[in-house]
């Protein structure tokens, strides 16, 4: 990736030729990593109360610092996360990103390979689904991200079965699709298909994740919408998603194999059918809820209910409510949407700031939630690469026109992952250099340790690293006095590599 962009001749360029603005891009990058940052102190919460209680406000209205308990009881701890720090929703957006290539072809296989896996190692706040995920798609020679049919039995809680995943994981990284295919609505459902069964099997997921990307688009090049508009194009695009992979290989296959390994009973076919209905229920109830308290809306589509509150389908159909009930008042839509305790909140909140920004662009956010925004440079960078994608001037752009091959990723990632040992050590101090795999070249901005509640020999440490690209992580691991890293990836790696081959190399 290129550390320098041609940012003057882009700023405030105007839309033509139907590409949008730079403005409308960034301010759906940057607002939408907002509500991800606003939301994501809140969403613990199961009761109102639980606000005051920890952050000492009835309402939050700005970014707060906290605390963040990470892990189960034995192996966990205390993470201080900063105001204005996002969550896995902004980061993997940012992952997916930076796998569009030069002609703004989403590469799947960077995305499933490379970029997934890795993130592993830094995310903040992921769901289990997608962390079942990454791990089992390099666990394996013989699966690839159109097989990634994982069925994970934890000691503890529910069985993870790839298809019954319908949550909003598969959403919430789809705007960058949104943006590069701005005049190609079947190549931006295909992509957006592909992107969610990498993780996520159910038709929840799938579905949302394509009315999210083709609200996006629409909004992007338009001046004014109103709320009949909106719910009518998006009901079209109920009816018609599937016809956009009719005679698609990769559909055709995994629909077979989808039928074949399902543990219900039930059919693809059938369970698209049944998400269909629902898409269109909700969609049905947004006008009659828009002059009434919002909470009714979310208790409709059961974005309140603990069971349901992830969905992918209600959570996008709920933001897509708060962006038409406040539809000239971006702020108060986000605000709301943070506030609704019991919800998916920073989700939520992440998809109204993405679908404002690229309503109103910049115009949107304010100021002095944009000046706190972890990263806030890296999101202009960011919108500025892909905007320069669109008027095929790759020169500046900070994609890649080669694509990566699932070995090639995943030597890539086994050459990381052995080093590990330097970074979670005391090898590298505060200012050492690293090189990451996805994210590049970066220095170590500071190493913390923390210890478990569980006397096994092991601690938590967290290293916080600021990559040349812009973006700013902090990778954590138990590692043991030995120095053993408990989140490593070898062994999954060691599974689906030649190592010999791969170290040879």
């Amino acid at each position: 990736m290129k550390t320098e962009l041609n940012l003057q001749s882009h700023i405030g360029a105007d839309s033509y030729n139907g590409i949008p603005s730079v403005e409308r891009i960034e301010g759906a990058l940057a607002f939408s990593a907002i509500g991800d940052a606003l939301g994501w102190p809140t969403e613990f919460g199961r009761y109102p109360a639980s606000v005051r209680d920890r952050f000492g406000k009835n309402w939050v209205t700005d970014f707060v610092p906290w605390k963040k308990f990470v892990g189960g009881r034995f192996w966990g701890y205390e993470e201080q996360i900063g105001e204005g720090e996002y969550s896995d929703d902004t980061q993997l957006t940012l992952s997916v990103a930076r796998c569009i290539d030069d002609a703004g072809c989403f590469d799947v296989e960077k995305f499933a390979y490379l970029e997934l896996p890795s993130w592993i190692l830094y995310e903040k706040g992921g769901g289990r689904s997608i962390k079942a995920a990454a791990r089992h798609i390099i666990s394996k020679k013989g699966i690839d991200w159109r097989t990634n049919f994982y069925r994970i039995c934890p000691r503890e809680g529910p069985a993870l079965l790839y298809e019954e995943a319908g949550a909003n994981g598969a959403a919430m990284r789809v705007l960058p699709l949104a943006i590069v295919n701005i005049n190609n609505n079947e190549k931006l459902i295909r992509d957006c298909f592909a992107n969610a069964i990498v993780t996520h099997g159910h038709p929840r997921a799938i579905l949302g994740s394509i009315l999210y990307g083709c609200l996006l688009r629409f909004l992007l090049t338009k001046r004014h919408v109103s709320a009949g508009e909106v719910t009518d194009y998006l009901k079209d695009i109920v009816h018609g998603w599937t016809n956009s992979l009719a005679g698609w290989e990769v559909a055709s296959v995994w629909r077979a194999d989808w039928d074949r390994r399902s543990s219900s009973g039930k059919t693809l076919k059938d369970s698209i059918k049944e998400t269909n209905e629902e898409a269109v229920e909700y969609l049905d109830q947004i006008s009659s809820h828009l002059e009434i308290d919002h909470k009714d809306y979310y208790r409709r589509v059961g974005a309140l209910d603990r069971r349901t509150k992830g969905s992918g389908l209600a959570t996008v159909l709920t933001a897509v409510y708060m962006f038409l009930k406040y539809l000239d008042e971006p702020e108060t839509a986000v605000i709301e949407a943070v506030n609704t305790i019991g919800s998916d909140t920073d989700t939520i909140g992440y998809f109204i700031g993405g679908l404002f920004g690229a309503y109103m662009g910049m115009s949107a956010v304010p100021g002095n939630w944009l000046a706190k925004l972890q990263d806030r440079d890296y999101f202009t960078r960011t919108a500025m690469a892909l905007r320069l994608t669109l008027l095929g001037d790759t020169a500046d752009a900070f994609s890649s026109s080669s694509n990566m091959t699932r070995q090639g990723a995943l030597m890539s990632l086994y050459a990381w992952e052995i080093g590990l040992h330097e970074l979670f050590w005391e090898a590298l101090d505060s200012g050492s250099p690293v090189i990451h795999p996805a994210l590049g070249r970066g220095v170590v901005q500071n190493k913390e340790v923390k210890q478990l509640p569980r006397k096994s020999g092991y601690i938590a440490k967290l290293v916080r690293i600021k990559f040349d690209c812009g973006q700013t992580c902090t990778f954590h691991s138990r590692v043991s006095s030995s120095g053993t890293v408990s989140e490593s990836l070898t062994s999954e790696l060691r599974k689906s590599l030649d190592v010999q081959t791969a170290v040879s190399s």
